[in-house]
């Protein structure tokens, strides 16, 4: 995957977290901000250990954001190793944030979040064309 090794480099993001960074940007009015694969050992407080995971976004909400937030939601539900967070990112409304945190294998998630027939992708990603998926009725 060409966008995996990209976005890996160029951007600085953790190798083995790089889809699941690239299938929650495609989520309308959701983008993510900060993240981190894991290390063995963790260097510092915020990183993880090794085999746990996590990926910081906020969302817009005219851009359609609480809509993307609900599917992502609805796609991790059931899943005991995923959870979803709230947390203030300052001190006012409009500075909340979001963290996904997982243990296991990020790109498990990135390919169930892009399975096919699940969730629109955002009509202005450049990657449109690529679906992520769309909520079943």
């Amino acid at each position: 995957m060409l966008y995996k090794t990209l976005s890996a480099a160029v951007y600085g993001i953790d190798a083995n977290i790089a889809s699941l960074v690239d299938a929650m940007n495609r989520f309308a009015g959701l983008r993510t901000f900060s993240s981190c694969g894991g290390h063995p050992p963790p260097l510092s407080i915020s990183q993880p250990p090794e085999g746990h995971f996590w990926v910081c976004f906020d969302i817009d909400p005219e851009a359609g954001g609480w809509q993307s937030l609900q599917n992502l939601a609805y796609v991790v539900a059931d899943l005991e190793e995923v959870t979803i967070k709230i947390w203030l990112a300052g001190d006012t409304p409009d500075t909340i944030a979001f963290e996904l945190s997982g243990i296991g294998d990020p790109a498990n998630l990135a390919a169930l979040i892009k399975a096919p027939g699940l969730i629109p992708t955002d009509p202005d990603s450049p990657l449109r064309d690529n679906p992520a998926f769309t909520v079943p009725d």
